[in-house]
């Protein structure tokens, strides 16, 4: 299932009333604006909504409208939450509605055994879509579950766990927890037990078309590492074997730049061939790396992603990067009062187009202010 389209309200007519609106998503995304505009924020959003169908992250308040599809459905999820319960929420299918909730905590959802809606009371802070998952009576509630556990968070901009070592007594057989990007080591790990050979063949190819010619990728015992407690077995580290290298290069020796792109690829070619479908959010796409390499990282991930069934969503603002990504791609943010618009391909057509006409690089549809003409939308 793919997400097509999100609209979220937080604290309205509050000082700290916070909106998003106009967001519409593709295969491909970019989120690009100005300082401060809200692109961290609107991707922590749709992250978040993942997080509280996955009930690792309660909300005090938030309201999320958000339209998804897939090969036979098209799926509406409205949910709002104030002061830590849920007022409202609604799920439909090809516009046929499944649940409605009440504040009270009651309403009805349709029962597939039975070919009916059933009546529930469900607790007042917990989402009905949650409490009332059932793969018997309400099958079409699971593919907003499975969305939310293929939503991937990447911040670039950190150490991607780079400070992150590994202490491992035996080879665990169980699929990597890819929730937890710090923990790279674990996954290459695992990733290399459950695909061996491929999963470091495909490293190594993305690696070497964004400029690390690596002959060598794996992960083994760090030397000259003396941990702070007595540990009865070995810490393990990544490392690499660069082309022009004798020696190992440890993530701890590394570039910031060379270890974030290495852990984005471990991370994203794992799932890929665990998975071969999902939601990848990186933020700050780009960071540390120079032109070249940030380009070409760039275009490592859209491949993969025009191939595979990911959906990707990256938020930048780094030139380089955003000549990279096409046009049509960008959801550009402007701030509103208490909030921020987006203005897309879709929504703003003649705008986008007639930028196209000037020959300017798209990183000149930002730094031309471009974005401040008038009649931006299609009417």
């Amino acid at each position: 299932m793919r997400l097509q389209e999100v609209e979220y309200r937080q604290y309205v007519g509050q000082p700290q009333e916070w909106r998003i609106s106009g967001l519409k998503l593709g295969s491909v995304n970019l989120i690009v604006g100005e300082n401060a505009t809200g692109k961290s924020r609107t991707l922590n959003t749709i992250h978040s909504l993942a997080k509280m169908l996955l009930r690792k992250q309660k909300f005090h308040e938030a309201h999320w409208i958000t339209s998804f599809e897939d090969a036979n459905s098209k799926y509406k999820y409205d949910v709002e939450i104030s002061k830590g319960d849920v007022r409202e929420e609604q799920f439909l299918v090809d516009n046929a509605q499944k649940l409605i909730r009440h504040q009270d905590g009651t309403g009805t959802i349709l029962a597939v055994e039975v070919g009916k809606n059933m009546s529930f009371k469900v607790p007042n802070s917990e989402p009905a879509v949650l409490t009332k998952r059932d793969l018997v009576q309400h099958p079409f509630l699971e593919p907003l579950y499975t969305w939310a556990h293929s939503v991937l968070y990447y911040p670039f901009s950190t150490l991607m766990g780079r400070d992150r070592l590994g202490v491992f007594e035996e080879a665990d057989e169980t699929k990597a927890d890819l929730s937890n990007y710090e923990a790279v080591v674990w996954i290459f790990r695992v990733g290399a037990k459950q695909f061996s050979g491929q999963f470091e063949s495909e490293v190594m190819a993305d690696m070497k078309r964004i400029g690390y010619d690596l002959r060598e990728v794996g992960v083994d015992q760090v030397p000259n590492v003396r941990p702070g407690l007595p540990i009865p077995v070995p810490v393990q580290g990544l490392y690499v074997q660069e082309g022009d290298i004798k020696g190992k290069t440890w993530q701890t020796e590394m570039s910031q730049g060379m270890f974030r792109a290495l852990s984005l690829i471990i991370q994203t070619v794992y799932a890929e061939l665990t998975s071969g479908s999902g939601c990848v959010i990186i933020d700050d796409i780009g960071e540390g790396l120079d032109h070249e390499r940030s380009t070409k990282l760039i275009q490592v991930l859209m491949d993969r992603a025009e191939k595979s069934k990911v959906q990707l969503i990256m938020a930048t603002n780094d030139r380089f990067v955003m000549n990279a990504v096409p046009l049509e791609a960008w959801s550009c943010l402007r701030r509103t009062p208490g909030g921020c618009e987006v203005l897309n391909h879709q929504n703003s057509k003649n705008l986008f187009d007639e930028f196209r006409l000037t020959g300017l690089n798209n990183f000149d549809f930002l730094a031309t202010k471009f974005l401040s003409t008038e009649n931006q939308s299609d009417e």
